[in-house]
């Protein structure tokens, strides 16, 4: 299993496609928190804290559509050219074989989406300062966290891998589950506790706001809202251990199916 997992690793410094694609993510990330920060605005986030809190989970469509990507081309690819069929004629076991994808593709895909998603912070952070709407020590708790209900969702896109045996399809597969999402939050669905991954990360990024007025003699009513970001112990505990839990239930289940895969 060992040497599999080499293999993988070094397909995965070899191969363009991903490189292409967290790069193309990073950049989108970057855009989208250069241009939400606009201090002559009123209608426009003015710091990165304000941004955060403002924008919430809303790129994260955008991330599960990379994450299908990545772990699409970390575990279809070696289907096209029999690499897995040559595993197993070679003496490895089915589950050696599964396992050693399975695991650095849930790693990997939710370090590189987390990466990702800490970056919208960086261009703010560096023209306009932090801000004191959230507090960045519970941003950051939040951020980290996020690697876990990531986690969840790339070992459910590693059995969708498994089965449509294409980096290609799993593009599409990304596209689908991108609308299906949108749709979900149009029709505010998605707010289901730590039912699934999206509904999780919804509650890490939900943060609870207020909102006052008051009366300027020179703006008229003017709107103030508060955020609170606190990240509290129970968040923490069923972040980790609901995503972990669900996490093996979907090595299990893809498992199961691959086991019974006739690989043609």
């Amino acid at each position: 299993m060992k040497n599999i997992i080499k293999s993988v690793a070094y397909e995965l410094k070899k191969t363009k496609a991903i490189r292409i694609t967290f790069i193309i993510g990073l950049l989108f990330m970057l855009l989208e928190g250069f241009l939400n920060i606009d201090t002559s605005s009123d209608n426009m986030a003015h710091n990165t804290s304000q941004l955060v809190a403002e924008i919430s989970s809303s790129n994260i469509m955008i991330l599960i559509f990379i994450a299908a990507i990545l772990v699409g081309y970390m575990c279809s690819g070696d289907f096209r050219d029999k690499v897995v069929n040559y595993e197993i004629m070679s003496g490895h076991s089915r589950k050696q074989v599964y396992i050693s994808r399975f695991i650095p593709a849930i790693l990997v895909g939710a370090f590189l989406v987390t990466a990702l998603h800490f970056s919208v912070m960086i261009p703010g952070a560096i023209m306009y300062g932090w801000g004191n709407t959230l507090s960045l020590g519970d941003v950051i708790v939040r951020d980290l966290l996020l690697f876990f209900p990531i986690m969840r969702i790339c070992a459910f896109l590693v059995i969708i891998s498994f089965i449509v045996k294409s980096q290609y399809l799993m593009m599409a597969v990304g596209y689908g589950l991108f609308s299906f999402i949108g749709l979900m939050e149009q029709f505010n669905v998605n707010k289901s506790g730590y039912v699934t991954g999206i509904a999780n990360i919804n509650m890490l990024f939900d943060f609870k706001a207020w909102s006052t007025y008051n009366l300027d003699p020179v703006n008229g009513i003017v709107e103030y809202t508060s955020y609170n970001g606190s990240v509290s112990i129970g968040l923490i505990l069923w972040t980790i251990a609901i995503s972990i839990l669900v996490t093996a239930c979907y090595m299990f289940i893809g498992y199961s199916i691959f086991r019974r895969d006739e690989l043609n």
